[in-house]
């Protein structure tokens, strides 16, 4: 007889029956996941080995390939740095908070209905969302992405109550990564592709909040990772769509010399990795986040 079953038998019924609840619900979630061919805590348990042969990636390709293809997007044409000047803003984790807050305030005046009885509540959601604008200056270039941002998340949360909850756990979950990914950064310190251009300097100079000295890993990245990982939890079936969307964005960072592969590949990885443990954490049976079960189903009875 294993540690664990000499505990569960020291139990009292209460607690046996506790723990057995427990179980049901995780075998729930399983065997829902199975059904969908997706098997979560297999991936969960492989985070590890995940982590691991995502750092051999990142040192193979700092080592070989990271100057050299820097150099190379160099000399591509403009247009291509055009194009991906306008993607890439798609990684800006701004557009992400504010579009999602703002879309929950302007569900929650919906669903109160308040809007049928005073009409000042639509005229001070309207001054809301232009001092906010005005405060993260976004009028300035892509304002119209948070504003697309904003009616994508009211029109998820109005087709289905528990999308509310997933937004929040995106807002959470990119805080999350921000904050894991900003401390690499300034622990390593390195140089931007485009110091290595003008400088010829490629490397780290660590402990550094120097701009152009914060390339590793990229922000952008792990947003990208972040939100892509979030939308496969929610919707596994469409995991090809979040994957490829998810590499388009993450890897523009590349052709705007912002960022080298190595770093790119790290954030997505740092997304990922952090966004998966959030929602193991948020998820155990008696947490808050019951209804943020994988595969975007109501909360298992």
């Amino acid at each position: 007889m294993s540690v664990n079953d000499e505990q569960y038998e020291s139990q009292s019924p209460d607690e046996q029956a506790v723990v057995n609840h427990a179980d049901d619900h995780v075998s729930s979630l399983g065997e829902r996941a199975r059904q969908n061919g997706l098997w979560l805590s297999g991936v969960r348990r492989d985070m590890k080995i995940l982590a691991i042969l995502g750092g051999i990636v990142v040192l193979i390709c700092y080592l070989f390939f990271d100057w050299r293809v820097s150099w190379f997007v160099l000399d591509l044409p403009d247009t291509i740095r055009t194009w991906t000047d306008h993607l890439t803003q798609f990684g800006d984790s701004l557009y992400y908070f504010i579009a999602i807050i703002l879309g929950l305030v302007l569900n929650w005046v919906w669903q109160k209905q308040v809007w049928k009885q005073d009409w000042y509540w639509w005229v001070g959601y309207v001054v809301l969302v232009w001092l906010v604008f005005w405060v993260a200056k976004l009028w300035e270039g892509y304002g119209w992405v948070t504003l697309l941002g904003i009616g994508l998340t009211l029109w998820l949360v109005r087709q289905k109550k528990d999308y509310a909850s997933w937004m929040f756990f995106m807002i959470g979950a990119l805080a999350w990564t921000g904050i894991g990914v900003n401390l690499i950064k300034v622990l390593f310190g390195r140089f931007r592709p485009t110091m290595l251009l003008e400088t010829g300097e490629f490397g780290f100079s660590w402990f550094s909040v120097v701009y152009n000295q914060l390339s590793f890993p990229s922000g952008h990245a792990a947003t990208t990772g972040t939100i892509a990982c979030v939308l496969w939890l929610m919707k596994p079936r469409l995991w090809f769509v979040w994957f490829a969307l998810g590499v388009i964005i993450a890897f523009t960072r590349i052709f705007t010399h912002s960022h080298f592969i190595s770093d790119v590949l790290a954030g997505s990885y740092v997304g990922v990795i952090l966004t998966l443990w959030l929602h193991y954490l948020v998820t155990k049976p008696g947490k808050i986040g019951e209804k943020l079960v994988p595969l975007s189903a109501s909360t298992v009875t």
